[in-house]
């Protein structure tokens, strides 16, 4: 996956930014650990997200084939975050890969 057009997509994507408000984000890996971090915008608060597993599990949830919370559950992937955090970045990895393929699933 590229972050930064992923990145690119939900800030500038109507149905995506309200999810994100005053935020902006940024992704960067460090071996199986992806760290996104939201920064707010007006206050420069930083937030860190951190998702690590296996490459399956990654390439799995961040393509929007696999539920994040599933996968946590099963102990398949490890998430450092609160639950608020963790299903914010499910709605975006799932609904940005949704707006990108043109389907029209139900959640």
């Amino acid at each position: 996956m590229n972050w930064d057009q992923w990145v690119d997509h939900i800030q500038k994507t109507d149905f995506l930014r309200p999810l994100v408000g005053n935020e902006r984000a940024s992704v960067s890996l460090e071996g199986k650990t992806i760290c996104i971090t939201f920064i707010n915008t007006i206050t420069e608060k930083q937030r860190n997200i951190l998702l690590s597993g296996n490459d399956e599990e990654l390439r799995l949830v961040c393509h929007g084939e696999s539920h994040l919370s599933k996968l946590i559950k099963q102990g398949k992937l490890s998430f450092t975050g609160t639950y608020r955090e963790q299903l914010k970045l499910e709605s975006l990895l799932y609904l940005a890969r949704s707006q990108r393929t043109g389907t029209k699933e139900m959640v």
